[in-house]
């Protein structure tokens, strides 16, 4: 899982065994731009049969039947994020066929993110069929600490991987996976809806002391491990965190966050059109009539006298 892993994200990469692993040149992916976001799927068609397809709609149903490993994305597939302040919200119908009798059957929904330089693979994972959640062996991984994000508690899982290629040379890259700790799915069926924020999982790696750059992608993914099943995302919105505007106050006409005698004046400009800001004139028409007059100079006024505790 490891390698088909890696090589949907660089298929460059030599085999690394030739006896453990296929080529790359046996995988399939499609990625398709609908709407300014991709849809991505990727298989082993050796040992995965999947169906999958956008429904024009924001969302795309798929279905599997893997001895191995697949999966299906909607995001920035193909364009670049700006940042890694990301929040992904999500509406999806999972079903799910696991064979409690095989190690490593599951399915997990999760929104993922890609960093080439250097290699680097992150999951924040909110739903998955079994107890064991993460992609890979959780006894090679390092417990990195925990963070809480829209009302849920994650745990943090780091891997450093070193493979050897039969071309002679190291392939190296990281893991992070942020595991939700309420997200075991009951049953082989769910509807899931969430909204996974991705600035708070990363701000968490930095605070363990991991440096982070610009992600290549970030996706919502539902991924299956050797098991079967079907998924239709209904809707998924990936929104980029920005700063939020400053508060506007009324009445602070040079926008230095407070109302005074400075204020007064320009107030006083205002009525005679001295500057005919209309920036100025929405923050003094505090009356909201749509024009600065008297009556708003006079509620300024008493304010930063101190005859009224409020302003309107």
């Amino acid at each position: 899982m490891k390698i088909k892993r890696l090589f949907s994200a660089l298929t460059a990469i030599v085999c690394i065994s030739a006896s453990s692993a296929l080529s790359a040149s046996a995988e399939q992916n499609e990625v398709i731009t609908i709407d300014g976001y991709d849809y991505e799927y990727w298989e082993d068609p050796s040992y995965s049969d999947t169906t999958f397809v956008p429904d024009g709609n924001g969302g795309f149903d798929a279905s599997w039947s893997t001895d191995s490993y697949c999966f299906f994305s909607k995001g920035l597939i193909k364009t670049k994020p700006n940042s890694c302040n990301y929040n992904v919200s999500y509406d999806i119908s999972l079903n799910v066929e696991t064979n409690p009798e095989i190690k490593g059957d599951n399915s997990i929904v999760c929104a993922y993110a890609y960093y080439s330089e250097p290699m680097t693979f992150f999951y924040v994972t909110d739903s998955y069929t079994d107890e064991y959640p993460l992609t890979f062996d959780k006894d090679d991984m390092k417990y990195i600490g925990n963070y809480t994000s829209n009302g849920n508690t994650y745990d943090i899982y780091y891997e450093r991987i070193i493979q050897r290629s039969i071309a002679g040379y190291e392939t190296k890259f990281d893991q992070f996976f942020s595991v939700r700790r309420d997200g075991k799915i009951e049953g082989n069926s769910a509807e899931l809806k969430g909204s996974i924020n991705m600035k708070d999982s990363f701000d968490a790696i930095e605070k363990a002391g991991y440096k982070l750059g610009t992600p290549d992608v970030i996706s919502m993914n539902v991924e299956a491990f050797r098991c079967k099943g079907s998924a239709k995302l209904k809707s998924c919105e990936i929104t980029e965190i920005t700063d939020s505007e400053p508060d506007i106050i009324a009445g602070d006409l040079n926008g230095d966050e407070r109302v005074d005698s400075f204020d007064v004046v320009l107030c006083r400009q205002e009525i005679v059109n001295v500057q005919n800001d209309s920036e100025v004139n929405v923050l003094a028409d505090i009356d909201k009539n749509g024009k600065v007059q008297v009556n708003d100079l006079v509620l300024i006024a008493n304010f930063v006298l101190g005859k009224k505790t409020y302003i309107s």
